[in-house]
């Protein structure tokens, strides 16, 4: 109590000394614990360090380190983009860090003085093991996780592995979206993954493009995903997304968000049944649409939603019902193209060539010609398998790699990337046909008009471009 009491008054009567208010009473009497100025003296002495009480023992404990990771025990970095992380340290100083376990991914630095990991990765690694140890006098302590680095202009394969003709009938592969596996890129989940402490929410983890979805439907019961999915309008979808990241968010995260139609279609896969999504991975979903957050730049009381019933994309009133399935992690890039000045564009991201021209056009100076071909699915499919062009290989383009094409900002028919300043505002061939287990007579087109993917009728007459991963 007594010392309690004399740190009270000392305190106090510091700010009595700083102030001026200190004035001798009685007399000078230092000796006296009654007075002013006995306090005036113990505070003397503890500025001199002659007083035990003021002595502070220093710390002799060896220092904690910890960085923030998430579900997976992973610090993320996304490819060609900058990052950083800083640990939480506590303990006497000095402390030094090293690296203990592991080497950083290309791109990445360690600050043996600070701990802090940061940079522009180079390269992607997924879950690579890794250890930071920090140490002080009196000991030392060690963190050990994984960093990964995602990559998010990824495009995936859609999935499909069947291979049909005009009628629906099973065929040979050649061109179609079928012949190629995890081509234009992979697809690889993992999940569901539960959250170490709080575990019954749960995610599904993309570990190509870093993205974590939300296993379940918003309105669905963790952790089996039992119900059916609640069903709202635009608005109420971004906000139910908004409210997972309550502190200390769902799984984990605080940055949970509508998802950008880009993320949904990737979810979309043609090998399954309906609904047309990985049941492993997001058991129990809806067939209904998914509301995305990318609203219609020709009316602000549009949005997109992607049916998983069909696998089609379209533009709804914002005022619609639809389901949710949201996500966190980076957004997914926008494309970048660069004209390579020779008839074939550049997808700078997934590094996927496209034809400049509508195919039938012929290329000159910059310029495509007049004369482009609308034909048959089957037979545009084997055009592009035969296509001859800066000795690259090529294929109708699949659904994912078509939808590239979309530009949701431009207000001006087509809605497409002014790179292919001679597209139609019409529908557009894609290699994949229709998934869900159904007679294979109709296959993806996108609308270059309206920005949507749309199942089309392959004796239908469309429009086409091929499509190359390189030579």
């Amino acid at each position: 109590m007594r010392s309690r009491s004399f740190r009270f008054k000392a305190s106090f009567l510091c700010l009595s000394l700083l102030l001026g208010f200190c004035k001798a009473t009685n007399g000078y009497n230092p000796g006296d614990p009654s007075t002013n100025e006995y306090y005036e003296t113990q505070i003397l002495k503890c500025m001199l360090g002659q007083l035990a009480e003021c002595a502070v023992e220093p710390s002799t404990a060896p220092p904690t380190i910890l960085y923030k990771k998430n579900l997976l025990n992973s610090v993320d970095f996304y490819f060609g983009f900058p990052g950083s992380f800083n640990p939480t340290v506590t303990g006497a100083g000095p402390v030094t860090y090293s690296i203990s376990t592991g080497a950083l991914p290309a791109g990445l630095s360690f600050n043996t003085s600070n701990g802090q990991i940061s940079g522009t990765p180079t390269a992607t690694a997924v879950l690579t093991s890794f250890g930071v140890t920090a140490t002080n006098t009196f000991g030392n302590s060690t963190d050990t996780f994984y960093i990964s680095v995602w990559d998010p202009s990824a495009i995936p394969d859609t999935g499909k592995a069947t291979c049909t003709d005009n009628t629906g009938t099973g065929t040979s592969c050649a061109g179609q979206d079928g012949e190629f596996s995890n081509i234009p890129g992979f697809r690889s989940y993992n999940g569901p993954v539960p959250h170490p402490t709080y575990t019954n929410q749960q995610a599904s983890v993309d570990m190509i493009r870093g993205l974590y979805w939300k296993t379940c439907s918003e309105g669905q019961a963790d952790p089996t995903c039992s119900g059916t999915p609640t069903l709202g309008d635009w608005t109420w979808a971004s906000n139910v997304c908004s409210n997972l990241n309550v502190a200390p968010g769902y799984a984990g995260f605080t940055t949970w968000r509508l998802p950008t139609m880009k993320e949904l279609l990737t979810l979309v896969y043609l090998g399954s049944s309906t609904p047309l999504v990985e049941s492993t991975y997001f058991p129990n979903s809806g067939a209904s649409g998914y509301w995305t957050s990318t609203q219609n730049a020709d009316s602000s009381v549009q949005a997109y939603a992607i049916d998983f019933n069909l696998g089609s994309s379209m533009s709804y009133n914002k005022a619609s019902s639809f389901a949710v399935r949201c996500v966190s992690g980076r957004t997914m890039s926008e494309p970048s193209f660069v004209d390579q000045g020779n008839g074939i564009v550049l997808e700078q991201g997934s590094q996927i060539y496209f034809q400049k021209c509508n195919n039938g056009e012929t290329y000159t100076a910059g310029a495509c010609g007049t004369g482009a071909n609308t034909i048959d699915w089957e037979t545009a499919v084997a055009i592009c398998d035969s296509f001859v062009l800066g000795g690259f290989n090529w294929r109708l383009p699949n659904l994912d790699e078509l939808h590239l094409l979309t530009d949701y900002t431009d207000t001006s028919d087509p809605k497409i990337y002014s790179v292919f300043n001679s597209t139609a505002s019409a529908a557009y061939w894609t290699s994949s046909s229709q998934g869900g287990g159904v007679q294979e007579n109709q296959a993806y087109a996108n609308l270059a008009d309206t920005r949507e993917m749309a199942l089309q009728t392959k004796t239908n007459f469309l429009y086409f471009r091929c499509v190359s991963s390189g030579p």
